[in-house]
């Protein structure tokens, strides 16, 4: 009776043993499960981030321009004044339209990335981003200020003073960049700080 008393105890000893293995292994590989996928996450922010920048980068340039589809060559040969004036305005407005697409549809992709990190980890790192909005919003602000007044003043130079002309000139510093790379780009310097101060934190989940 004793002997199987004390197989009874080690038969007993070994189950918790293998339980506690058994917890200890599933433990571990949570922690590793965990870590994969903030690893995952944080790489994928971190790629939708930078494709962010190289967006406004390429938006910025001033000679970057997009393909505008036209009418057939033989319905051009007959467009009149009026007709041709529309098209100019009408492919201006195609283009404004998409290149403020490209950022929104590029800035839309980091918010989602982030919110699944949130989601994912319980973190906030929307505020991080609200920096880069605050530009992006002032960014598509003077890109719809330096069109229409493109527009206006091509209809009639006569409706703009001195000060609206300075005005214009200060928002194409945030709308393009200077094809001299050795003027100071102010709205660049600042972009660059808020896409760092996301990248820092996405990094913590690099580790």
């Amino acid at each position: 009776m004793q002997l199987l008393d004390i197989k009874d105890f080690a038969i007993t000893i070994a189950a918790f043993s293998s339980i506690y293995v058994g917890i200890s292994g599933l433990k571990t590989w949570k922690r590793q499960l965990k870590g994969n996928n903030e690893y995952n996450l944080a790489v994928k922010a971190i790629v939708s981030l930078y494709e962010l920048r190289e967006v406004v980068i390429q938006v910025r340039n001033p000679f970057y321009q997009l393909n505008v589809e036209l009418p057939a060559y033989d319905v051009l040969c007959k467009f009149d004044t009026e007709q041709w004036e529309q098209l100019d305005s009408y492919n201006i407005r195609k283009q404004q339209h998409e290149l403020l697409k490209m950022i929104k549809i590029a800035e839309r992709n980091l918010k989602s990335c982030l919110t699944e990190i949130d989601v994912a980890l319980g973190d906030n790192l929307q505020d991080k981003i609200e920096p880069i909005s605050i530009l992006i919003n002032e960014f598509i602000y003077a890109k719809n200020e330096v069109w229409l007044y493109n527009i206006q003043r091509a209809k009639n130079n006569t409706l703009f003073n001195e000060k609206d002309h300075e005005r214009i000139k200060n928002l194409e510093k945030i709308t393009y960049r200077d094809i001299d790379d050795k003027v100071k780009d102010d709205f660049m310097e600042k972009f660059e700080i808020a896409i760092l101060g996301v990248k820092n934190a996405l990094e913590f989940y690099l580790k």
